[in-house]
């Protein structure tokens, strides 16, 4: 089972931006995939972009109908088959650990990937549409069907208006909904998302889930 939960940036940071890696490398051109992604990594991390991309989404966070969520998923440590080196990286307690119970013995949260939704109010045309600015799922966890169901998450809190008056979706009723109320990002007629012309998975999950390309970019390198 998934879970939501709001991105915090000080306690998420390390796997944020190993996910962001991640996403830059395999969206990147030919050019810059010219290399393993490990040496991309080192060169990315070392880089201003990290920095960047941070601020820029703590930004956006600040904007209340922006989505940044980690997503979770229950794990048992007798069953768990990630890693051990990556995973107290994304290990999260769960009550049971205050409180000690037979039943509940090893049972845990793992973060298994993030999103990033983003609004953007079309002047003159009175529309707004949602943007996927950017998903992840860590690779362990990849082709188990999780970005779609990030996806549909996604699609259902931006499109669905009746709990706009309290928060949308998973923050309804919550202390967020605090920050949230009357917020106006749900009810929007169309989402978009884009991807790397390399990313070959991405672009296939996308054209299942009926997206459909709506612009193209090109490069060349000069010599």
């Amino acid at each position: 089972m998934l879970h939501y939960r709001p991105i915090d940036i000080k306690r998420d940071k390390e796997i944020i931006l190993e996910l962001q890696c991640r996403i830059n490398y395999e969206c990147e051109s030919p050019y810059f995939q010219d290399k393993s992604f490990e040496k991309y990594r080192k060169k990315w991390l070392s880089s201003g972009q990290p920095k960047e991309f941070l601020s820029r989404l703590r930004k956006s966070m600040k904007e209340k109908r922006t989505i940044a969520v980690m997503v979770e998923e229950d794990h048992n440590d007798y069953t768990d088959t990630v890693p051990s080196e990556t995973r107290n990286l994304r290990r999260l307690p769960r009550g049971c650990f205050q409180q000690p119970r037979n039943d509940c013995v090893g049972l845990h949260r793992e973060v298994v990937g993030y999103m990033w939704v983003q609004f953007f109010d079309i002047i003159g045309y009175n529309e707004t549409y949602a943007e996927i600015s950017e998903l992840a799922v860590l690779p362990e966890y990849q082709r188990r069907g999780i970005a779609t169901k990030m996806i549909k998450y996604i699609e259902n809190e931006v499109r669905n208006p009746a709990p706009m008056l309290k928060g949308c979706g998973v923050f309804a009723n919550t202390s967020i909904n605090k920050r949230r109320t009357n917020m106006h990002r749900c009810g929007v007629k169309f989402i978009r998302s884009g991807t790397g012309i390399l990313n070959i998975p991405s672009q296939k999950l996308q054209d299942k889930l009926g997206y459909k390309p709506i612009w193209t970019r090109y490069e060349k390198k000069l010599k």
